[in-house]
This record gives structure tokens, C-alpha cells and sequence, in this order.
């Protein structure tokens, strides 16, 4: 919320999960514009936004979303176009009602006077944003527990688990049992890929496998998001070099590798 109390009050909403935003009127406003054309950089463009920030979004949407927001069309995200799914135009519908009643509760606010700002602003300042920048909406559907460490798996949909090693002193603090809604963080430096027809065997206790749906390589690293099956979508940073030697290209078949203990688990409360 943006607030200045000298002048008219004026306000933002943003709708969030584990500290990183959601939904918001930019984000909306992207979801309509690539309602309407049928292209996210043609959706981009109308607003400003970046290419990549606009994929970014996406992504992020689609992975903190109970079922995807926007999916590609045959041809890959550049050939095929983009579509918002029904799910996406009721957000679309739904976050329209919650902004007029965002608006009605400002109008409250302003009548309240002073007093009432600063204690908003003060709660504003409670929030936290994570850098990890995989994030996973997912439900636990199973607990190994162990005198030290305990390890959970998340159901995050389409046919895809996230396994994390946790403390057994976190698993309790954070409540987790069977049933129980988690966020799975996973920072995209600890992501290793692989080509899905690669035959060497890793240690590592999780394996996401997808098409690669977006590759920017740099001077000394490489950004690839990997689209997997049921829509959600894991970022990895590797050195340039090894997307070369992979042959990593747009629409490639590739796995993202990580460790169980370099996923971090976190639940609202």
C-alpha cells in the first residue's frame, strides 16, 4: 500500500504467497492483454514491461497457482502463442471484485484520519520477500521422520513431487503433516540440468523434467527455464559453457537436478 497522508490517499493491491507477489494490477493487466492478443510480448509491449520480466511473471503465476494461469500453444512459447486458461480469467474476474472493495476500504481509511495511516504503514513494514526464485505451491503426501532429520515430499501437481530435508525441530515448528499446504523454495544456483535422455546417474533426490521454454546466456552464465508437464516451470542458473555443451536450446527436452537439503519449506500461517 502506498500511502501519503498529506495528500489524497491513494493505494495498491497486491495479492501475495510466502512474501513474494502473486497478483497485482500489473499482473492482471498482463493476464488481460494476453487474453486479448493471444501473445505475452505482444501483452508485454502494451505495458511496458520487458520480455523477460514478462515470462518472469508468468512463470511465477503459474507456479504459485493451484492450476496454471496461462499455458503455450503447439509451436513453443515463441511459435505457438499464449493462452489464458479458464482458471486464469476467473483471477481476472475475481481480483476485479477484490480491487472495488480495496478501493471502498481506502475511502475508510482516509475518513479515519492520521492515526490509522501510520499503523498500516508500520504493519507494511512486517513483510518479507524471499530470493529464492523457485517457488512451489504444494501439499505434503508424505514424512519420513528421523531422530534428526526428517524428510518431507510435496505434491506440487502435474504428476511432480518435491522432496526436502528438514530438521526434525523444523518439522514441528512448522507444523507439516500429511494434508498440510507448503511452499517448496528452491534458489536457482542449486539446480543442476541435465538432458532428459542423458544417462548419468545423480545423487541428487529430485529430478523436475520439462522442455526448455526460455534459455539467456551471458558472458559467464546462463538463465534456463525449464516448462514442466502440468505447467509449472523451474529456473536454473549455469555457466554458459555448460548450456552450450548440453545443446540446451529452446524447446529441448532437460531435467532440473537438486538436493532434498537445498530445498527450503515454508507454510503461512
Amino acid at each position: 500500500m502506498n500511502m501519503n497522508l498529506d495528500k489524497h490517499l491513494t493505494g495498491r493491491l497486491t495479492l501475495e504467497r510466502d512474501g513474494s507477489d502473486f497478483l497485482g494490477t500489473r499482473r492482471i493487466t498482463l493476464l488481460r492483454g494476453i487474453a486479448e492478443s493471444g501473445s505475452i510480448s505482444a501483452a508485454a509491449r502494451t505495458i511496458g514491461m520487458s520480455y523477460k520480466a514478462a515470462w518472469d511473471a508468468v512463470d511465477a503465476m503459474n507456479n504459485l497457482a493451484d492450476r496454471p494461469l496461462v499455458v503455450s500453444g503447439a509451436g513453443g512459447k515463441h511459435g505457438g502463442g499464449s493462452q489464458v486458461t479458464d482458471h486464469g480469467l476467473r483471477q481476472i474476474e475475481l481480483f476485479g471484485i477484490l480491487e472495488r472493495e480495496y478501493r471502498r476500504m481506502l475511502e475508510r481509511i482516509e475518513a479515519a484520519g492520521d492515526e490509522l495511516g501510520e499503523h498500516l504503514q508500520w504493519i507494511r513494514n512486517l513483510n518479507m520477500v524471499t530470493s529464492a526464485r523457485n517457488h512451489f505451491l504444494g501439499h505434503v503426501v508424505g514424512i519420513t521422520p528421523g531422530p534428526v532429520n526428517a524428510e518431507v515430499v510435496l505434491d506440487i501437481g502435474g504428476n511432480d513431487r518435491v522432496t526436502a530435508v528438514i530438521t526434525y525441530h523444523s518439522l514441528e515448528t512448522l507444523g507439516l503433516e500429511e494434508g498440510v499446504e507448503a511452499y517448496a523454495l528452491i534458489k536457482a544456483p542449486s539446480v543442476i540440468v541435465t538432458r532428459a535422455d542423458d544417462s548419468l546417474r545423480l545423487s541428487t533426490r529430485n529430478r523436475l523434467c520439462g522442455a526448455v521454454s526460455r534459455l539467456q546466456t551471458g558472458p559467464v552464465n546462463a538463465e534456463v527455464a525449464i516448462e514442466l508437464k502440468g505447467g509449472k516451470t523451474v529456473v536454473a542458473v549455469i555457466t554458459s559453457e555448460s548450456a552450450e555443451r548440453l545443446g540446451l536450446h529452446e524447446g529441448a527436452d532437460a531435467c532440473a537436478a537438486f538436493k532434498a537439503s537445498s530445498v527450503i519449506l515454508a507454510v503461512t500461517r
